[in-house]
């Protein structure tokens, strides 16, 4: 798990989705998207409200192993509720 003091924790990564295209592994944690603070994984479900699928963002994260990566994701719809 990657060691930061604050951030949402990625418990894993589905294949063939844009953050999996982007590098991110579960055990990272996000700390960023499009230019928003993620401090909790509350204020990540909140900050993604911001957005709408089909819309790209940057996204941030810390891997496990502690390098920091930033990219543009494609945003997708999430799983039907």
């Amino acid at each position: 798990i990657a060691n930061v003091s604050s951030g949402a924790l990625v418990a894993g990564v589905l294949c063939n989705t844009p953050v999996a295209s982007a590098g991110m592994t579960g055990g990272a944690v996000i700390t960023s998207i499009g230019g928003y603070a993620i401090t909790s994984p509350a204020s990540l479900t909140q900050v993604l409200g911001h957005f709408h699928p089909g819309q790209n963002t940057s996204v941030t994260w810390v891997a496990p192993g502690g390098q920091k990566h930033t990219s543009t994701v494609h945003l997708a719809a999430g799983p039907a509720k």
